[in-house]
């Protein structure tokens, strides 16, 4: 079985931005680096200005961790 794959935020907005200016295409950025060009669409919805992968579940980690500790 395949395991799963991450990415640092890091990598992702340098992917993204060498799609933004042009320097390469999707297509040709997911068979460089074996990703799906579907993944890099996501990748740039998700880098919208001010945006860049923030937490989506709405969940105030500040409070999680207080409740840890």
């Amino acid at each position: 079985m395949r395991t799963r794959r991450s990415f640092s935020d890091e990598f992702k907005v340098k992917i993204v931005e060498m799609v933004d200016s042009g320097a390469a295409t999707q297509v040709e950025l997911s068979r460089q680096y074996g990703i799906s060009p579907v993944m890099i669409g996501l990748w740039k919805e998700n880098t919208a200005p001010g945006k860049v992968f923030e937490n989506k579940n709405n969940i105030d980690i500040a409070s999680l961790k207080i409740r840890i500790s």
